[in-house]
């Protein structure tokens, strides 16, 4: 019975380890691995909302946007989101902005971002500046976690 009791202690503890509320732990991370399901087969609901804008200092601005207040202090709450981690390989560089960390990634031609806690999130701003004269628009790949076990994966912007 104590042994049975034990092994199911460990279990429970290997899973909890496994969610990161601070952010992806990787640039090639999913949440496959840490949230133990599999991502969602449909489209990102149309309350979840991006923009890639120019700015005129040449930089891109990402936005990622749910459709509504959040209280500062809350986990989930509806039509927003709680995480996501946002990749490119483009030529530049993240900048580390309110709510937004920038990752270290191990292949020097990915770039990434990911969130810093797991409070809900309605309105996210990322910065990405290319490198010298380049003028072309890059391309993001995003990842949205909603809640625990309800995410979007290869969502391209």
């Amino acid at each position: 019975m104590m042994k049975d009791f034990l092994v199911m202690l460990v279990v429970n503890m290997m899973k909890t380890t496994t969610s990161f509320p601070t952010g992806s732990p990787g640039c090639d991370y999913s949440p496959s691995y840490g949230h133990q399901v599999l991502p969602q087969s449909e489209d990102v609901p149309h309350n979840i909302k991006f923009d890639k804008t120019p700015q005129a200092d040449g930089s891109w601005e990402l936005t990622m946007s749910g459709n509504m207040e959040c209280p500062l202090d809350s986990v989930y709450v509806q039509d927003s989101f709680v995480g996501f981690l946002v990749k490119t390989f483009a030529s530049g560089y993240f900048t580390k902005s309110e709510g937004v960390q920038v990752l270290k990634c191990d292949d020097w031609r990915t770039k990434a971002v990911t969130h810093v806690d797991r409070r809900a999130k309605a309105n996210i701003r990322i910065v990405f500046i290319p490198y010298g004269n380049q003028y072309h628009q890059p391309r993001f790949n995003i990842t949205v976690v909603k809640e625990f076990k309800i995410f979007w994966t290869n969502i391209e912007v």
